[in-house]
């Protein structure tokens, strides 16, 4: 038994029978290494290297028939589609035309042509620029034909993927040619150039491209492979049974959580998608993170196509728009791949609904835990915690519409959720490993939505100075820093990386407007739109009137009909009346806080006690929680938009309260009173009702470019509803 025992603590658990590990080390290179040359060879395959512009080629012309237009090169897609082509005359004679979709274009005059006979044609056009992301117009347009200069002049384009280019037909449609060349297109070597660029490339000039122009995506392939060697070269002591045994009762004990997120997150879907579940589908004004992400790729920030948008913030030019990085940043593998482009906005937003809803778990077992160490939120606190933060609260009612203003509020809700969590977890176990990783969030947060991502760091900060007292008294007491804390350096570093994470979203702002501000409006606001406001978003004078708007103004009524809440808003010449000092720049009609989520709004409140009294080790969370809400508060109470999808900036800090109260109830000695779950239960089905009606209302009546199947289901609800 001693022989047998010494021989296993000299072999990992988890090697497989008969498998020494190196054997083991090698069958996971190999596999590590199958997965790079598979991953490789089909990006090589999908690469389109980039055409020069101007392109030379030869063309032989047919004699065609009269008023015949036919394409030579054609970009893009049905309606963003561009046209190189040409119009026959007469048998002999042609005009070469350029037309950009739902823009139009020029036309030459006419050129003689000798039919049969090979010519050089020259064609300098935009579009082929295979990057989506084309420079800033104006665009010009130039083509030589037989080295005479036959159609010149400054054009309209469209953006394409590297694949969405055809030479001699046109699979997309439009007025401007038909759907094939009659004549001949070579290169000036001979070979034919026809069809799709698979089609007119070699796997030799594909291979050397991507090699050279896409070191993004053999950076993200070696990574996966890296990945991949790494999980099978994991030792571990379990074995799979174990894992199967140790996941069977993870289940078990997060079942209420798992079933109530799932209802949650499908009826999230549900109304984002009208019923239908087609998460990977395009929306108006949904595609804008997926040019931010394809810029990045190039190593630009500015946005060419949003310059015909209402939201381009032009400087020196060129097109910006106020939203953060994050969400593009995010879609970097997708962009470098070009998978999915202008599809991704419904998916994230129910990724980033189901991420909440599992920090927001994680952030009441911990508030738990540390209130007390060996409890746990009962089963029913559980279900309806995560069911009135996932269906009753404004997470939910950014479902109404999948386009980028709620993206970049549940990116950013999301992480810094992922902040507070990562900082109650820095509480628990002392290890700044924590706090640096609350920090790193906090930069994904701010990036994303600046107003929660500022609560994050705040609070990270100042549970880095509750933790950095901490340690100065134990050091004052015992003439030594404890060993877990990391002294004094771990909460001044954390501090130091909050203060960097927020530096990451100045520097952003440098780089686009050359100042600090995130959204100088003077770039976008004509003139009469910044004289209401004073050219500035902020304005201590709008206190009162947001404070109403979000805090007590009971601007909700009952209705027979269906969805039953209204939500009422005063216009310009009440708001004038009885707030005279505030400057109201753009305002949707709002249903204060306090209504539309009394659940988390009644234990926020409670949680105000645990400032002077409760548990000890949650007094100091509840503090620095309130300290850096007054930040976040300041600035929506003085901004000068208000809009209900802005209440969502509320929701850390309301989750977190109410999480610290719900641990509080948990660390008595005695069992929460019935009473307390069924009134508690009584607000989170009021949270649901309201914020489902209000969600339904907003998507089917208010809000602009929802797809017209959600607003016909829409009506199809109110008709039924109605009808009974």
């Amino acid at each position: 038994m001693v022989f047998l025992g010494a021989t296993m603590r000299n072999v990992p658990f988890n090697t497989p029978p008969g498998k020494s590990p190196p054997r083991r080390m090698a069958a996971a290179l190999a596999t590590a290494s199958a997965a790079v040359l598979f991953l490789s060879a089909l990006s090589i395959r999908r690469f389109v290297p980039a055409f020069p512009s101007p392109l030379t080629l030869t063309v032989v012309f047919e004699r065609g028939t009269p008023g015949q237009g036919e394409p030579l090169i054609t970009t893009g897609r049905a309606g963003a589609g561009d046209f190189f082509y040409v119009r026959y005359i007469d048998a002999e004679t042609v005009a070469f035309g350029y037309d950009s979709w739902g823009r139009g274009g020029p036309v030459s005059g006419p050129v003689r042509i000798a039919p049969g006979r090979s010519r050089i044609l020259r064609v300098a056009m935009p579009a082929l620029n295979p990057a989506r992301m084309a420079s800033q117009p104006p665009f010009r347009l130039r083509v030589w034909y037989n080295g005479i200069v036959v159609l010149a002049g400054k054009v309209g384009a469209h953006g394409r993927a590297s694949r969405e280019i055809r030479f001699g037909e046109n699979p997309i449609g439009g007025t401007s040619c038909g759907p094939s060349f009659s004549g001949q297109l070579r290169r000036l070597d001979g070979r034919p150039l026809r069809g799709e660029p698979a089609d007119v490339t070699s796997w030799r000039e594909r291979a050397h491209g991507w090699l050279r122009g896409s070191p993004f995506q053999a950076g993200l392939i070696l990574l996966a492979g890296f990945a991949i060697f790494a999980l099978m070269t994991r030792q571990s002591s379990m074995t799979p049974r174990d894992r199967l045994t140790r996941a069977a009762g993870a289940l078990r004990r997060h079942r209420a959580f798992l079933f109530t997120a799932l209802v949650c997150v499908v009826l999230f879907a549900a109304v984002l998608t009208g019923g239908r579940f087609h998460l990977l589908e395009g929306e108006t004004f949904g595609d804008f993170y997926d040019y931010q992400a394809a810029g990045l790729l190039q190593g630009r920030l500015d946005v060419p196509a949003v310059r015909q948008s209402g939201e381009a913030f032009v400087f020196r030019g060129r097109s910006y728009i106020y939203f953060g990085l994050t969400p593009a940043l995010l879609r970097l593998p997708f962009a470098a791949f070009e998978v999915g482009f202008g599809r991704w906005t419904r998916l994230f937003l129910t990724a980033y609904h189901a991420i909440c809803l599992a920090l927001v778990y994680a952030i009441l077992l911990l508030s738990t835990r540390i209130a007390s160490p060996r409890a746990r939120p009962a089963g029913a606190t559980t279900v309806l915690f995560v069911a009135a933060a996932g269906t009753g609260s404004t997470l939910f009612f950014l479902a109404s519409r999948a386009y980028v203003y709620h993206e970049a509020i549940m990116a950013g809700v999301a992480f810094g959720l992922a902040v507070c969590w990562g900082a109650l977890r820095w509480i628990e176990a002392p290890r700044s490993r924590w706090g640096l990783f609350a920090a790193a969030a906090g930069a994904f947060s701010i990036n994303a939505r600046p107003t929660v991502g500022l609560f994050s760091l705040a609070f990270t900060s100042f549970v880095a100075l509750m933790i950095l007292g901490r340690t100065g008294r134990r050091t004052n007491r015992t003439g030594t820093e404890p060993r877990a804390s990391g002294g004094r350096v771990g909460p001044l570093a954390v501090i130091a990386a909050c203060f960097l994470a927020f530096l990451s979203f100045t520097a952003v702002n440098y780089a686009k407007f050359h100042g600090p501000a995130g959204m100088p409006v003077k770039y976008n606001y004509p003139p009469e739109r910044l004289k209401a406001i004073d050219g500035r978003l902020f304005h201590l004078s709008n206190l009162p009137f947001n404070f109403a708007i979000y805090g007590w103004e009971p601007n909700v009524r009952l209705d027979s009909r269906f969805p039953f809440v209204q939500v009422t808003s005063p216009d310009h010449a009440e708001i004038g009346r009885r707030f005279p000092a505030a400057k109201v720049d753009y305002y949707e009609p709002t249903l204060a806080i306090p209504y539309s989520t009394p659940y988390f709004v009644v234990l926020a409140a409670t949680s105000l006690l645990l400032l002077v009294s409760g548990p000890p080790a949650l007094r100091g969370i509840a503090r620095a929680l309130a300290a850096a809400f007054l930040p976040l508060v300041a600035l929506l109470l003085m901004l000068v938009t208000i809009a209900p999808r802005y209440t969502a900036d509320f929701c850390p800090y309301l989750f977190c309260a109410a999480a610290l109260s719900l641990a509080a109830l948990s660390s008595r000695s005695r069992p929460i009173p019935a009473w307390i779950h069924i009134a508690l239960g009584v607000l989170v089905a009021v949270s649901i009702f309201v914020s489902l009606m209000i969600t339904l209302r907003h998507q089917g009546e208010y809000v602009w470019g929802v797809p017209d199947d959600i607003k016909a289901h829409y009506q199809a609800l109110k008709a039924f509803f109605d009808g009974l």
